[in-house]
């Protein structure tokens, strides 16, 4: 036990400490934080992508699951009868990354069980899924790059949790930056803008009854 520790301290450092400090707030408190990124127009673009690897829409049900999506048809076809839409990294005939889009003012997040909202319509990018046999191959950071290039720079918004690192990095990776940290503590909810945000973000309605 004591050497575990020893060399889980040697490895991480003050982040062990950080990270359960964190994880006893979240379960003592109901503390969650989430983060929220942005690319405010005129951002340097990505490199091309020269790798062959695509983006497309799956437009159907059936489409999501002929590509091995992974989310069941009676969630696949929920999601987009309320207007969502998937799409998905391709390449060499397999779909690496997957992402929905919502394009509108404010949308449910549940990690805070809030709406957050924005002045005007944008694009949010939300459960992005890389299945494990395609993690650590820069799909995911492959797929928001084209996501920036289908719905345009200030007009795209991605969220994750704040300790998700993996995704964290895939996002910056991408040229998002962060533009607000959306905080829950025992029910009660706050947002902090950052300087860069192309939009200010701000809380919507509460959980539905």
């Amino acid at each position: 036990m004591i050497g575990r520790l020893r060399a889980a301290l040697h490895r991480e450092g003050l982040s062990f400490f950080s990270r359960r400090i964190q994880s006893l707030a979240r379960r003592v408190a109901g503390y969650e934080r989430v983060l929220v990124y942005g690319v405010p127009s005129g951002a340097p673009r990505p490199p091309a992508d020269d790798s062959g690897a695509s983006c497309v829409e799956l437009a159907t049900p059936a489409e999501a699951l002929a590509a091995d999506a992974p989310w069941d048809a009676e969630t696949l076809a929920a999601r987009m009868g309320e207007g969502a839409r998937l799409f998905a990294v391709r390449d060499d005939g397999a779909h690496t990354s997957f992402g929905w889009v919502t394009t509108a003012p404010s949308i449910w997040v549940g990690e805070v069980r809030r709406t957050l909202a924005v002045p005007r319509p944008l694009s949010w990018i939300w459960d992005c899924v890389t299945p494990d046999a395609f993690r650590g191959r820069g799909y995911y950071p492959r797929l928001l790059h084209q996501l920036r290039e289908e719905f345009g720079d200030g007009s795209v918004i991605i969220y994750c949790r704040a300790q998700n690192a993996p995704s964290r990095r895939g996002i910056t990776k991408a040229g998002f930056v962060e533009v607000a940290s959306v905080m829950r503590i025992a029910g009660f909810v706050s947002v902090r803008s950052r300087g860069a945000a192309p939009e200010r973000v701000g809380l919507g309605g509460k959980e539905p009854p």
